[in-house]
């Protein structure tokens, strides 16, 4: 019996389980695609920008090269909050110890990184339910089909392999289908959450190397010149 003849023969609460995993297969597919793309630009921007950074000497450096390449609004935000924690410094007529600045500029540093890594990696965990869930709907339907079985050798005095076949073939077809919505997705999560580690890194990595050289420039006690933010190109994500 081939899997087309199982499907025409199947039983309707057969047929909408195979329904629902033909929907979360597709569901995990899309996000894969979507979020290996995602995760590989971004990462391919972070890099090229870190490594450029890294090459700087100075904050006016690090801000003369920023004013002019595509940023990452986490870099954004980075930036943004330690102007704006620096110039309140300064507004505020008081003497402050560069490590007193450092303090709320690295809180707020951690909060940016923090916020935006929950946002790109929020989809990530979608296909962590798919591949937990989808055994347990292929599971139902493999008890449905040895269910049906069972009854049909009670309402028959000889039982044949050809009258149990379909319902022990429906069963068989629902936890294989579900095995081959899981395994990808949960091979996808673990792959993906991979790309997002080495990400987070790298933009902890922008983020040190940043507040390294703004800790510098305010122990040498020199004005910061922030970059215009009107000539700033945005990469939002």
């Amino acid at each position: 019996m081939s899997i087309i003849e199982v499907l025409k023969s199947a039983t309707w609460i057969t047929k909408s389980i195979l329904f629902i995993l033909l929907v979360l297969s597709v569901a995990s597919w899309a996000v894969m695609f979507s979020e290996y793309v995602v995760l590989r630009r971004l990462s391919s921007h972070v890099l090229a920008i870190n490594n450029l950074v890294k090459s700087c000497s100075s904050i006016q450096q690090v801000n003369s090269y920023l004013r002019q390449h595509v940023l990452i609004s986490v870099f954004v935000d980075i930036i943004e909050k330690s102007e704006s924690i620096c110039r309140k410094a300064i507004a505020s007529k008081r003497s402050f110890l560069p490590s007193e600045i450092m303090v709320p500029v690295h809180r707020c540093a951690d909060d940016a990184v923090s916020s935006y890594v929950n946002t790109i990696g929020s989809h990530i965990n979608y296909l962590s339910i798919i591949g937990a869930i989808s055994p347990y709907i292929g599971l139902l339907g493999t008890i449905w089909g040895i269910v049906s079985a069972f009854q049909g050798f009670s309402d028959l005095s000889r039982v044949t392999l050809s009258q149990v076949a379909p319902d022990i073939s429906e069963a068989l077809v629902s936890t294989a289908a579900s095995l081959l919505v899981a395994i990808p997705a949960v091979v996808a999560h673990s792959r993906m959450n991979l790309m997002l580690d080495e990400l987070v890194q790298a933009i902890c990595d922008f983020k040190e190397c940043f507040l390294l050289h703004l800790h510098m420039h305010l122990i040498s006690g020199e004005e910061i010149c922030w970059k215009d933010q009107t000539e700033e190109t945005l990469l939002r994500h």
